[in-house]
């Protein structure tokens, strides 16, 4: 990746230099200027001009042959026609110079805004990891803790039953809004679930259990792990990635492979189920999954933020939970 340090000091380095080639360009103009008229000029004021523009910028060849001209006839016969020819070559050059510099400052800025592109691509590949790994680890600790209760409900031998049994009240449960959008619907995370609620939908009518949203997660984790580009890339896909990135349009690259992950996440997810046993409607269009036994729905996501508001923003009326990799 390019160092976006190194693109910033060489676009200083070279505005800089354009600068100062301009700003020489401007003086050897304004001298040239004090030249042309001190061939018209009978008077040697032009010339005395000249001398201290040249002086100014450090020339003191130029100084001099401008002080010789004010000496008539000699003047005119020898150091005004040389000083036209030294000036003319002088301004060609600089002319060329902010020419090329111009287009150097642009190609710098095009590889800037495109090195810009790639790392803001590589940090929304690292938050999408870090948050499938994340869940991962939430979802593994969250098992191993109920896995222990069961066991402990188990063991106990004197609880009750029947009539005589205490009445079991549902553990309260905790809502937490984390995006609000401006179509109404909320992401809610509840159970380390994350959920689309629709506008004016109360968030407890998710469902306390949902054994096959559970599955689908822990499907879409596996299958996130064993991604693999070099392995599961399509041809198609590969053909236009190497395009893209052959255009220098490395953000565009990145977008063609994020996808063709998703899909092939999907795929994975899609087969797995099947295997697995569950009988699941599974759509190109709208949510991908749809449980008809309970009528709840599933879309199956990277883990970024930007996507996940993406669908959301998709489907705002749909009660849909995200199955994030």
């Amino acid at each position: 990746m390019t160092n976006l340090t190194d693109i910033g000091k060489k676009i200083k380095d070279t505005t800089e230099a354009l600068a100062k080639a301009d700003a020489d360009l401007k003086w050897e103009l304004a001298a040239s200027a004090a030249d042309v008229a001190g061939m018209i000029d009978p008077t040697p004021a032009s010339d005395l001009i000249g001398a201290g523009l040249a002086v100014r910028k450090g020339d003191w060849l130029g100084a001099g042959m401008s002080l010789v001209s004010v000496v008539p006839y000699v003047g005119d016969a020898l150091a005004k026609p040389a000083k036209a020819v030294r000036a003319a070559k002088r301004i060609n050059e600089l002319r060329q110079t902010v020419t090329k510099l111009t287009a150097k400052l642009a190609d710098l800025r095009k590889t800037e805004k495109q090195a810009q592109a790639a790392e803001a691509a590589a940090k929304e590949a690292k938050m999408a990891r870090e948050a499938a790994e994340s869940n991962a680890a939430k979802k593994s600790a969250k098992k191993e803790k109920d896995s222990a209760k069961a066991e402990k409900d188990q063991d106990c031998e004197n609880c009750g039953s029947g009539k005589d049994a205490p009445a079991k009240k549902a553990a309260p449960r905790s809502f937490k809004v984390v995006t609000k959008h401006r179509a109404g619907n909320r992401q809610v995370v509840v159970d380390d679930q994350r959920w689309n609620v629709p506008k004016k939908m109360d968030p407890s009518k998710i469902p306390r259990k949902d054994e096959v949203g559970n599955r689908l997660q822990e499907l879409a984790a596996e299958a996130g792990r064993q991604w693999n580009p070099r392995r599961n890339l399509s041809a198609p896909a590969r053909r236009a990635i190497a395009k893209a990135r052959s255009l220098n349009e490395h953000w565009r690259a990145n977008l063609l492979e994020k996808q063709a992950k998703g899909r092939w996440i999907e795929d994975q997810v899609k087969q797995a189920a099947k295997d697995s046993g569950l009988k699941l409607q599974w759509n190109k269009k709208g949510v991908d999954v749809i449980d008809h036994a309970t009528g709840l729905r599933y879309d199956i996501m990277s883990g970024s933020k930007s996507n996940m508001d993406r669908h959301a923003k998709r489907m705002p009326a749909e009660l849909f939970r995200m199955i994030i990799f």
